[in-house]
């Protein structure tokens, strides 16, 4: 029965544990839509542009150049910060479930080391 126990612990659910971690962490960057983002890094904000006109006017080509500039460089500053919010999230994740199937590895070594600390207080004379 231990066998069987163990078998399943170190086989079946630590592989599921594997599976469910990629997939948390594949979530969370789809959350944060980490590459649609870098994708799109130099896109417009929210699609605000100005449109040139028509003719030649340099007041107004250099006014619609820097309007868009300005729309674009907005729009990288807030997608940056959301990719690097993203992959603070999707590091602290990883890590977190490193600690988890570390546990998971070590959680069958729980039940003799508590039942050995038992016995080993239990031979503690008493004042």
């Amino acid at each position: 029965m231990i066998a069987d126990y163990l078998s399943w612990h170190y086989r079946v659910a630590l592989g599921d544990t594997m599976r469910r971690s990629t997939v948390l962490l594949r979530a969370v960057a789809n959350y944060f839509s980490i590459l649609p983002l870098a994708q799109t890094l130099f896109a417009p904000w929210h699609r605000v542009v100005e449109p040139y006109r028509r003719g030649f006017a340099f007041g107004a080509f250099l006014w619609t150049l820097v309007a868009n500039l300005v729309s674009r460089i907005l729009g990288a500053i807030v997608r940056l910060a959301v990719i690097f919010a993203g992959l603070a999230a999707v590091l602290l994740t990883a890590a977190l479930r490193l600690v988890a199937v570390a546990v998971w590895i070590l959680l069958p070594l729980a039940v003799p080391a508590a039942i050995l600390f038992g016995i080993a207080f239990l031979m503690i004379p008493s004042a």
